[in-house]
């Protein structure tokens, strides 16, 4: 599959595996409905993450690879409303008859990305621009700061019993979310972070209908413990190639995307130091595009 189709699904994978984070918003309500209880959900202090996001296929050609796995595993940590959460993750990827490994850190006030042995970083002043802008918008915190609060877009939602977390006892909950609400922050993500070769920085209304004709309305579970903190999240998507791109996409007719995320109890204070050198972002798609040909 060539490089300019290969690489946008990587992308969408990507942007789905965003949607797990630990810092969700804190806000007020009385109600004691399902709906109430994942509205006033806490951001958790630290804790040992792992994360899966597998797209699979009907009728993949064979240099697709069937299924995309990105996997996402270590240690996070909340600093409050003023800066995003601190984390030091290995991240896999496999597909495409390939597979390659990185490394994801944020310090609080700066994240990086490795590719190749290379680290790239978005930048403090982004970063922080982000945050303030979350805070005007509302005091988001965590990966909300940056646009993606999976809780603000639920469309429906319903107690499902309780069961166990790592050890940890939690209290189910399952529904849909909004696709128009999904895209909103997927669009704000695009547009807070520096720009790079081949990254849209905005939905057209046109692109808006042929992904909501693609995909249908997203399933979740959430498991919140005593504490309203998340400490499992599963989102489960189905969806269909249009048919005017089926011959582009290799003859893909459609496929499923499951995302998974655990957040376990972890002991100790891990550190997160930022690497000693660092490229800018703007060059993080030529040298993933440049990897992925390899």
């Amino acid at each position: 599959m060539r490089t300019w189709l290969r690489l946008p699904l990587l992308i969408v994978l990507l942007l789905i595996a965003g949607c797990g984070g630990s810092d969700e918003q804190a806000t007020s309500g009385g109600g004691q409905d399902a709906r109430a209880a994942l509205e006033q959900l806490r951001p958790i202090g630290t804790a040992q993450v792992s994360a899966e996001a597998r797209m699979s296929f009907d009728h993949a050609p064979p240099e697709v690879g069937n299924p995309l796995v990105l996997r996402f595993d270590g240690p996070i940590r909340s600093n409050g409303p003023d800066k995003f959460p601190s984390l030091d993750w290995k991240v896999s990827f496999s597909g495409f008859n390939q597979s390659l490994t990185t490394r994801l850190i944020s310090t609080g006030s700066d994240v990086f990305v490795r590719l190749g042995g290379v680290d790239f970083a978005v930048g403090e002043d982004t970063v922080a621009r982000l945050v303030d802008q979350a805070n005007q918008a509302g005091g988001r915190t965590g990966l909300s700061a940056i646009g993606v609060d999976p809780v603000a877009a639920i469309a429906d939602v319903r107690e499902a019993g309780t069961t166990s977390v790592a050890g940890v006892k939690v209290t189910r909950y399952t529904g849909t979310a909004d696709r128009d609400k999904l895209l909103d922050q997927l669009e704000r993500l695009f547009q807070g972070l520096p720009s790079a070769p081949g990254v849209p920085t905005e939905i057209t209304d046109v692109q808006r209908a042929k992904f909501k004709s693609m995909f249908a309305a997203p399933h979740f579970e959430v498991d919140v413990a005593p504490d309203r903190t998340i400490r499992r999240l599963a989102f489960t998507v189905g969806f269909k190639t249009l048919l005017e791109n089926r011959e582009a996409s290799g003859g893909i007719t459609g496929g499923s995307i499951l995302y998974t995320v655990k957040y376990a109890p972890l002991a100790g204070s891990p550190k997160f130091a930022a690497p000693a050198h660092a490229e800018p972002l703007a060059d993080f798609m030529t040298a993933l595009e440049q990897q992925l040909k390899g």
